[in-house]
């Protein structure tokens, strides 16, 4: 063999090693030549003992049937010569190994110079002499002689599809039509000789041919002289093999292994671009791997076909599967310019323009082979001759090492000249080789071409270890990957770079713009390892068609946010990759993040549902159908876990999307991607997530937040991001009918997992952090990691991660192990099956899913030490775990204690925690609570209930039947509510099945009324830390009736017959009602226990007491004969307003303390206003009408109207009469007063007759309107009478004219002791025309929650809140302290813009942000949702709240609101109740010498016994702190019944007596028994005093 430690030669010699027996081998000859110093031995064993040289593979033994021939194939005898033994001049040849009897099979000629430019006389003792000198061997040992020529011995012909180059001689030209004198053949010998000589009839036969080069030219002659003995009986059995272009191997030992001519071209392209190529459009290249080229060879050497001529290329027919044997020149040409940007050899703009000119420029110039050669000369050869020989001549000035390497380069200078032909037109040949194998593409070929020119670059550059390009190749058998950084790209304009990137919209070049600076200022370097050749595959069957049917879904695993955005800005920065910007596959709750949805949408992200009905299944599949045909969308970006994973784990695949391509039609190919980070930007937040059920939704604030601190420099580096695609991409097969979609699905998610597992690597900060939670050594974790098969990073120069802090939280190391968790499913012991599942969710689908890395990477010399380790670790891990069962064992023990026998799993998880943190034990002290959350998960089973309700949940549930002989007569009486709030149309509920958005429907009477509120059930997951699947919703339609025997009317026929001839009709007229459902409204109000108690039908309704009758008195005459009738048959009466009062005073005492009929007297139809006195500013209304009705009465008055201005959080619903009886406080209290303020007579029916004072009040002539001193004021008696007194018929109030302007301002102030003196200095100023109308300080509680009720559907307020955000974060606020104060101006022009000015005034002294208008009406509206709110959140999820106020001085306010927050906290720790508690405040009204503080307490009490009761006494408790820290017993909800047992402590004995005395006197018979305030009868359960009989 000769040639051997060439390209082809090494191939060759490489498969006869490897066919030894089977070819009956049993010694190879090589005959080589010296080189550089270098005897032939020597090269050939360096050849062979070459760590990345083919031959690593083979022993010793192997090898020793090879022997080496030193010599020299162009020298006469090979060179091989010795002189005789009489010293004389002549030479003997000598053939040391190759005696006479030396049996010889074959002679392979392989070696040649290829060199293009050389003389014919070169040519010929290179190419022609040896193969002559070898033939001859070969005849006499009777060998068979293989010739290896080139399929390119035609000259100027290139054949055609139908008339290919053919397997046979090209004939020489006769002698006439050379014009060589006679009209003979011109014989081969002949042209030999000249090419040795002269050479003018080679030239002239060069020429006549068109040949380009002289090696083709003188392997066509050659061709010739070997064949001229083919008749003779004494001919050598001679094969020539003509292989056209030789590329690297294709698949041993694995691709791109050797340079070829080929390569050598790329590699010129690559390292001097300033050279001159041209390249025709759609021109194939026609190039044959060389592992293709030596097995065909090896198999036409050793057979016995008589056959001479072999074209080793692919035939003609082959262009049918063109796309699996070629390439165009041109792609070839793209190829090498985009690799050769990414790699850093020539800058982008510089490849951009080389390409072109060789595309578009020089084809134009229409270059024949002279002209071209011409110019290349004139414009590329000879300068940088003329630039090498002045640089040799002033040797001073450059460096020797540098000017070799540039004549180094200068004879590859003509290579564009060689390659001329070949890639300007097309060739066809005629050959054997008709199918190419399966694993051949041309695409995918052709990146291997390029990958080898870049592999040989840098073995032959020195400066290669500075290109921003490192790499790193497989020793298997997969396909090559390269290692793209792309954090070391050499931009010098980032802006510029993006805006002339090739594709991508504004939208995602600004996205790549800043991306540059974010990665630069967060992470320590991007590194991209993928297989090109894959990628190019995928990417070109994308365009194949012209119907975009297949397509790529690009599969990551998801661990961050940052997942969006490297791979995006991956595949915007390397345009080279050939990939496509994909269409991102993102959550639908991301859209609606102001401002970020949309750009997301922008940079190509769509939005779909986690978890949707059928229905949006096939809107889901219908929009993505519309994408692929239409927009003609072909690669796809989905994160197939669907929600990031907290704990770093790999989750349990998601197949909605996979189904929903299959049912789109076309193919798919999946190419799983995984992203590894080392630290992750959100691990500390998902640290506390893990064990925090709620979890932090990305905001706008925040991101401006974290982005304000990564411009300053104040965010640590998250170090290293590598990202890996995996080598074997999966098709999506078609779908099928029969039901076996799903399973298919999940069966292909698994794999694409198993694929990104693959795909982990580890660097030593992951290491570092698993052993200090496993308490081992690194060394250890390492070690154990090797023996598994775990990739490491790839080396890239700078040991990041020692940069990178390790965090000292237990949690987030724990996070960081995880990283490489799913290694140890399958080494944990059986008894820890669950665990292995947490661990890896694709055990058990795939059979092989516990493998990971490559097999490739294991340490075979060191398994002892592996499997030490890994004992080492799993033991380790396995008692850790073991451990966290034990927390969670002792927890549930400990709740079943509490009454909890079935708590849900984020109850467990709390306590579990907190016992985990609150032990001193030190065995417990070293169990992460990332393992104790993982055994909560797996011992506490999940409720099938635990999700989003379907339908509004919060409807009133169906408590009795109606029958319709009943129904239009309720119709008429329009009762309130049964255990709801407010309007029966008006309601909050939840948007869409499952979904975690809610709405307000009803009327547009609200502000608020049709929007939706996507922060609000993550806000309440957030504060009452617990998710929504655990707050578990209850289902309306399963709510049962509420019945109870003791509910029947106790009044006889007699006595209802007069209650109807009372008010004017018959018996069963609509103003006398025995309706279950009517009387059950009227036998409550809105506290919470009442509202609890008839929504949830809980066993305490059945002690519930009901009025007998209830009664719509339509007069004062009326009132007054139903007092003096219920005197005459013994009745009690419960005056009946609007119900709203969360005092519990309309809670109807039992039959045992109050065994009386009692009646309902319902004042809702005593509404008219009987009259207006506007020169006084005077009015009287009767009790019955509701501070709505009222108001919009009085808005019709006068020429512009009126208000009264008091305004209650309840006033659309709370009567006139109700205002007073509870003594009322309005929420624009500072301009118009409390009710006392606005009341300036009442008249009262009682017992003893009406009550009035002044005068009668009947007329506007009344002189009760002004300050009067007589001794007992009536209207002070009435004022929080609460029912005790008497009947309340009508009211004289003080009117004002309507404002002129109306105007809202919300100040946002640091904290909330910033807020209260900023609320002081408003109520202690001496001009009262400086005070608003309202004045309400928000904590900082209170504020977020007005915030998540703020919605996402308008811009503008996304737009005013990121600049509010931004301005806050600029100023240091902290969004845990910032509270919010609102304001509402009324009056005149000129009193708002004063009291604006003061307020402006005072926000920029105390260091405040002005919010705006909208902000502060949307704070100021907040009241009216609260009560709603508390409706929805009870039905829905069982979250129980109520409000407390109080009124408290200034001195005192810190104090007690601290400690009242503090002893709920701490009780609702006690009871070990679930979640935690949500306690807000505001300061709502402001006095002189102290303000009204309102509280807002809120707590889950799913699974709680009693949870009515508990929260009574956790409301109980709050009350008793507000009156030891100095808070007053109420401020205007009044007393009732709630609040009763703690008049002893407020008031004295004799005041109660006196009370009681004058009670005795108005009403002796008791016939108000409601027995509220100083009359409460405290527990009924108790013996009941002859007291509270009477």
């Amino acid at each position: 063999l000769t040639g051997a430690t060439g390209f082809i030669g090494q191939m060759l010699l490489r498969d006869l090693l490897q066919h030894v027996e089977e070819l009956g081998i049993s010694k190879i000859i090589l005959l080589v030549r010296p080189k550089k110093s270098k005897s032939g031995e020597e090269r050939i064993q360096l050849m062979l003992s070459s760590e990345k040289g083919l031959f690593r593979s083979f022993s010793e033994a192997e090898l020793g049937i090879i022997e080496v021939v030193e010599c020299d194939l162009e020298r006469p005898n090979f060179g091989l010569t010795s002189h005789n033994d009489e010293g004389d001049d002549t030479t003997v040849v000598v053939h040391p190994l190759l005696p006479p009897k030396q049996s010889i099979s074959h002679i392979i000629h392989c070696a040649a110079s290829v060199r293009f430019t050389q003389s014919f006389h070169e040519a010929a003792s290179s190419i022609i002499t040896p193969a002559l000198q070898l033939q001859n061997l070969a005849r006499e040992k009777k060998a068979k002689y293989v010739h290896f020529s080139t399929a390119f011995v035609f000259g100027s012909r290139r054949g055609s599809m139908e008339e290919p180059l053919l397997e046979e001689l090209m004939p020489f030209p006769s002698g006439g039509d050379m014009d060589c004198g006679g009209g003979g053949s011109i014989e081969p010998m002949e042209v030999y000789r000249s090419m040795m000589s002269h050479g003018s009839l080679a030239s002239r036969l060069y020429q006549r041919l068109g040949f380009t080069n002289t090696y083709t030219f003188a392997k066509w002659v050659c061709e010739h002289l070997l064949l001229l003995e083919e008749n003779d009986s004494t001919s050598t059995d001679t094969i020539i093999l003509r292989p056209s272009i030789v590329g690297p191997s294709l698949t041993c030992p694995y691709a791109g292994d050797k340079p070829t001519t080929l390569v050598a071209a790329a590699c010129l392209y690559l390292k001097y671009q300033y050279n001159l190529w041209s390249f025709g459009e759609n021109v194939t290249v026609t190039v044959i791997p060389v592992d293709i080229v030596s097995r065909y060879s090896l198999c036409k050497a050793f057979s016995s076909e008589k056959k001479t001529i072999y074209n080793v290329t692919w035939d003609a027919a082959a262009t049918s599967t063109f796309k699996k044997c070629f390439f165009a020149w041109d792609d070839f040409a793209k190829g090498l310019t985009q690799a050769g940007a990414a790699e850093g050899f020539i800058s982008r703009f510089v490849a951009c323009l080389t390409l072109f000119i060789a595309l578009r420029i020089v084809p134009l110039c229409r270059f024949t082979p002279e002209r071209f050669a011409y110019w290349h000369g004139a414009l590329v050869t000879r300068p940088y001759a003329f630039f090498i020989s002045v640089a040799e001549r002033c040797g001073w000035c450059f460096d020797d090492k540098l000017v070799k390497r540039w004549k180094y380069l200068l004879p590859f200078l003509d290579l564009p000249l060689l390659y001329f032909t070949y890639m300007n037109g097309c060739f066809y040949f005629s050959s054997e080789l008709v199918s190419p194998p399966a694993e051949m593409d041309g695409e995918g070929y052709m990146m291997t071409c390029v990958r080898a020119a870049s592999q040989f670059l840098r073995r032959i550059d020195s400066s290669s270890s500075s290109s921003s390009l490192s790499q790193r190749s497989t020793t298997s058998r997969e396909t090559e990957k390269t290692l793209f950084d792309i954090s070391r790209q050499e931009i010098s304009s980032p802006l510029w770079w993006c805006l002339t990137q090739p594709r991508g919209n504004i939208c995602i070049r600004m996205m790549g713009y800043f991306l540059h600076y974010l990665f630069q200022y967060t992470t320590d370097g991007i590194t991209f390892d993928t297989a090109t050749a894959i990628l190019s595959q995928l990417t070109e069957k994308t365009k194949e068609g012209g119907h975009n049917d297949h397509h790529v879904i690009l599969a990551s695993n998801h661990r961050s946010l940052f997942d969006f955005l490297v791979l995006t800005f991956i595949i915007f920065a390397l345009p080279e990759l050939g990939i496509e910007l994909p269409r991102i596959v993102a959550a639908e709750e991301f859209s609606r993040i102001p401002l970020l949805g949309w750009i997301a949408r922008c940079c190509g992200a769509f939005f779909v549902k986690r978890g949707g009905s059928e229905e949006d299944a096939v809107a889901l599949t219908e929009m993505v159908k519309r994408m692929k045909e239409k927009d003609g969308v072909t690669v796809w970006m989905v994160f197939l876990e669907g929600g990031r994973s907290r704990d770093r784990r790999f989750l349990k695949p998601k197949t909605g999307f996979l189904r929903c391509l299959l049912n789109t039609g076309g193919h798919h190919t999946i190419l799983p991607i995984t992203v590894n980070y080392e630290r992750l930007p959100e691990q500390s937040t998902f640290a506390n997530e893990v064990t925090n059920t709620a979890k932090t939704n990305l905001t706008l604030v925040g991101l401006y937040t974290w982005l304000h601190k990564v411009i300053t420099r104040n965010v640590s580096s998250i170090g290293r991001i590598h990202v890996t695609t995996s080598s074997h991409p999966i098709p999506l097969p078609s779908p099928k009918a029969d039901g076996d979609g799903v399973k298919d699905a999940s069966h292909i998610a698994a794999r694409v997992q198993q694929e990104q597992q693959r795909g982990v690597v580890v660097s030593n900060w992951h290491v570092r952090a698993g052993a200090r939670v496993l308490l081992l050594e690194e060394t250890v974790v390492r070690g154990f990691l090797l023996a598994q098969g775990v990739a490491f990073w790839p080396s890239g120069g700078d040991d990041s991660e020692e940069l990178v802090e390790l965090p000292t939280s237990r949690e987030e190391m724990s996070v960081i192990m995880l990283h490489f968790g799913h290694v140890f499913a399958t080494l944990l012991p059986a008894s820890h099956k669950r665990w292995a599942g947490w661990l890896n969710p694709c055990l058990g689908v795939l059979p092989s899913a516990g493998t990971v890395a490559t097999t490739k990477t294991r340490r075979d010399s060191a398994d002892a030490d592996g499997d030490d380790a890994t004992d080492l670790v799993v033991a380790a891990l396995t008692s850790q775990l073991n451990e966290a069962e034990q927390v969670v064992k002792q927890t549930l023990n400990n709740l079943h204690a509490k009454g909890f026998n079935n708590p849900k799993r984020e109850h467990v998880l709390q306590y579990a925690i907190a016992s985990l943190l609150s032990s001193s034990s030190s065995s417990t002290n070293t169990i992460s609570s990332v393992f104790v959350a993982a055994a909560v998960a797996m011992t506490v089973t999940a409720d099938a209930s635990d999700k989003i309700p379907s339908s509004p949940s919060s409807q009133n549930p169906r408590l009795v039947t109606t029958t319709r002989k009943t129904a239009k007569k309720q119709a008429l009486f329009s009762p309130p509510s049964i255990g709801k709030w407010g309007h029966a149309n008006s309601q909050f509920t939840l948007c869409h099945h499952g979904h975690k958005c809610v709405s307000f429907t009803g009327d547009k009477r609200y502000s608020f009324s049709g929007r939706c509120f996507p922060n609000l059930i993550p806000f309440f997951e957030k504060e009452l830390g617990l998710s929504v699947g655990a707050i578990t919703a209850i289902s309306s339609s399963s709510s049962p009736s509420l019945s109870n025997s003791e509910w029947e009317c106790n009044l006889s026929s007699t006595s209802l017959q007069q209650l109807a001839e009372l008010t004017g009709g018959e018996k069963n007229n609509n103003l006398v009602s025995t309706s279950l459902n009517v009387r059950l409204a009227h036998s409550s109000g809105q506290a919470q226990e009442e509202v609890h108690l008839l929504q949830k039908n809980s066993p305490s309704s059945s002690l519930l007491r009901i009025p007998d009758v209830v009664i719509y008195p339509q007069s004062e005459e009326q009132c007054q004969s139903l007092i003096d009738l219920a005197s005459e048959n013994n009745w009690c009466l419960v005056p009946y307003g609007g119900g709203t009062n969360v005092s519990r005073a309309l809670t109807l005492p039992s039959k045992r303390v109050e065994p009386r009929p009692i009646l309902s007297v319902d004042m809702t139809h005593m509404k008219k206003i009987l009259w207006v006195n506007e020169e006084d500013g005077l009015m009287c209304v009767q009790a019955g009408m509701t501070g709505g009705e009222l108001s919009r009465e009085l808005k019709k008055r006068g020429p512009k109207g009126y208000t009264v201005g008091h305004e209650p959080d309840s006033y659309e619903f709370s009567t006139v009469g109700g205002w007073v009886a509870t003594k009322s406080s309005g929420m624009t209290k500072s301009k118009y007063g409390n009710v006392e303020d606005c009341v300036r007579t009442v008249r009262v029916c009682t017992p003893r007759g009406v009550l009035w004072q002044g005068d009668d009040g009947t007329s506007n002539n009344t002189r009760g309107g002004g300050r009067v001193s007589m001794g007992l004021d009536l209207t002070s008696l009435m004022l929080a009478s609460e029912g005790n007194w008497g009947i309340i018929t009508s009211v004289v109030l003080k009117i004002h004219p309507l404002p002129d302007v109306k105007e809202y301002e919300m100040v946002i102030l640091p904290s909330f002791q910033v807020g209260l003196d900023f609320v002081r200095c408003i109520a202690r100023s001496h001009n009262t025309t400086f005070q608003p109308a309202s004045v309400r300080l928000l904590d900082n509680d209170q504020f977020r929650l007005g915030r998540a009720m703020s919605s996402d559907t308008n811009h503008v307020m996304s737009a005013t809140k990121l600049v509010q955000s931004m301005a806050l974060a600029y100023k240091g606020y902290s969004p845990d302290k910032i509270v919010g104060v609102t304001i509402v101006f009324e009056g005149s022009h000129d009193e708002v813009h004063v009291q604006k000015r003061n307020i402006r005034s005072l926000c920029h002294k105390h260091g405040g942000l002005l919010a705006g208008h909208r902000a502060g009406k949307n704070g100021y509206e907040l009241t009216s949702s609260i009560a709603y709110l508390r409706d929805f959140a009870m039905s829905s999820f069982n979250i129980l709240g109520d409000s407390i106020e109080t009124f408290v001085p200034w001195s005192k306010i810190e104090d007690l609101v601290r400690r009242v927050k503090r002893a709920l906290q701490n009780d609702h720790s006690a009871r070990c109740l679930p979640g935690r508690p949500f306690i807000s405040c505001r300061i709502s009204q402001l006095y002189h010498d102290g303000v009204c503080v309102y509280f807002y307490a809120g707590a889950s009490f799913v699974n709680v016994p009693s949870p009515a009761d508990t929260y009574k006494d956790w409301e109980r408790l709050a009350r008793m702190t507000i009156l030891n820290c100095g808070g007053s017993l109420s401020h205007h909800h009044g007393v009732g019944k709630v609040r009763g047992e703690f008049m002893e402590s407020v008031t004295s004995q004799g005041l109660q007596q006196v009370l009681k005395g004058i009670k005795d006197g108005m009403d002796p018979n008791n016939i108000f028994g409601a027995r509220n305030g100083v009359f409460y009868c405290g527990n009924e359960d108790k013996d009941v005093d002859a007291d509270c009989r009477t």
